[in-house]
């Protein structure tokens, strides 16, 4: 008898149809013309309805994701009605009626990188679609947080549109353009003297790159290459002992398979030595020296010999002993050893400046030799040449002495006027 009753009981419990149709919905408050979005989980074809009263929405669908447009229907309470052939299933939920906007700013515009940041007027939790047309079409859903949103895309160089819609609701669109990897700037001294190291900053509108630099003329060529992995990159030509006149650098940045170049103009100018007797008294001479910058001098006595290299100011100060004489010699680019070798064989063919000593007052000579060069300050003011065209190359003429240019965003701001080829 008991196995009977057990037996009948399970038979019963058989017998009761199990509903496995699911809905399963992550918020169930959406505004007008935003889909209304959903999972299904059902056995075979299942029929969906939403319901205001009447029907006005249906369709067959299997287990799946259900969206339901709303562009057509008015704000109110709903109910998602669901039904296969082992049950049914409703969710209520409410249409709420808004304006919708959204703002796009664009916070990067490079190819490889377009980052675009909107505010909106909807509630946290609404997606929206940002949909990317042009050479690499791309498709985006994005989650709103606190009114705002961000999203970037891999977009190639050229004109792109983009579009923000709300379900199958427009909100905006506009028109971008993508940028190909460009040198932004290059800042230098155009006018350097002899053996002056030249500092290079580039700056371009990606980051991660590798520069060569070429300085030449007809008769000289220097290469220098680095990399860099932000958008600013600083080089330091170091060998510049070349011949005074004029040349051209060549910047040439690459970027993956991407590159671009600028050809700027350099001066070179000869090397100049000047020295004054600050002051002397106790058989010490105080002696000033003016020389290019990088240049080793020596100061030889009697009895003493000191040298130094002359700093970015292009002037140093050294004390020394001495009684009737000081000679200040620029070694130029020789080595110590070869500067020695020079003074032992008498033929020190280099720039000299000769101190002749008188007591407490001591009187200056005329230099035995002294580089020919104009004798004016030059002023370390580095140019600057914003570079804004897509041409490959540009060739810059200067028409003054001094260049200081700036182009900023197409215009041009200076003391010199520039000619573009």
């Amino acid at each position: 008898m008991r196995w009977a009753l057990i037996l009948l009981l399970a038979l019963m419990i058989s017998a009761i149809p199990v509903s496995a149709i699911i809905i399963e919905i992550e918020k169930t408050e959406f505004v007008t013309g935003e889909n209304i979005t959903f999972k299904l989980y059902a056995v075979g074809n299942a029929t969906v309805q939403l319901i205001n009263e009447t029907v006005v929405w249906e369709s067959k669908v299997t287990s799946g994701t259900v969206s339901i447009p709303t562009f057509n229907l008015s704000a109110g309470e709903y109910t998602i009605f669901a039904a296969d052939e082992r049950g049914e299933t409703v969710e209520d939920i409410r249409l709420i009626q808004i304006e919708p906007f959204v703002r796009l700013e664009i916070l990067s515009r490079v190819e490889g990188n377009l980052s675009i940041s909107g505010e909106t007027n909807l509630p946290d939790g609404y997606r929206l679609k940002v949909v990317l047309e042009g050479d690499g079409s791309a498709e985006k859903e994005v989650e709103v947080k606190d009114g705002r949103f961000n999203i970037s895309f891999n977009a190639k160089e050229g004109l792109h549109s983009l579009r923000v819609y709300l379900g199958s609701t427009l909100l905006t669109e506009t028109s971008v353009y993508v940028e190909g990897f460009k040198i932004r700037s290059v800042k230098f001294n155009p006018e350097i003297y002899q053996g002056e190291p030249l500092l290079i900053n580039i700056t371009t509108n990606m980051k991660g790159y590798e520069v060569k630099i070429t300085l030449y003329n007809s008769n000289r060529e220097v290469k220098v290459r680095s990399s860099t992995t932000s958008e600013r990159c600083e080089l330091m030509v170091r060998d510049t002992w070349l011949d005074p006149g004029d040349y051209s650098i060549i910047v040439l940045v690459v970027h993956g398979n991407a590159t671009d170049i600028l050809k700027l103009p350099l001066k070179i100018k000869e090397s100049f030595l000047r020295a004054e007797l600050i002051e002397y008294g106790d058989g010490i001479a105080k002696v000033i020296v003016e020389a290019p910058a990088n240049h080793t001098i020596w100061f030889i006595s009697e009895t003493v010999k000191k040298k130094v290299v002359v700093g970015g100011d292009r002037k140093a100060i050294v004390e020394l002993k001495a009684e009737k004489e000081v000679e200040i010699f620029d070694a130029m680019n020789r080595s110590d050893y070869e500067f020695e070798e020079l003074l032992k064989s008498g033929n020190v063919s280099l720039p000299v400046f000769r101190l002749s000593l008188g007591g407490e007052k001591a009187e200056v000579e005329k230099p035995v030799k002294v580089s020919e060069t104009e004798t004016e300050e030059i002023s370390n003011i580095a140019s600057t040449v914003e570079k804004e065209s897509e041409a490959n190359m540009r060739e810059f003429n200067p028409v003054a002495a001094f260049l200081t240019v700036v182009i900023v965003g197409g215009t041009l701001a200076g003391l010199v006027v520039m000619i573009r080829r």
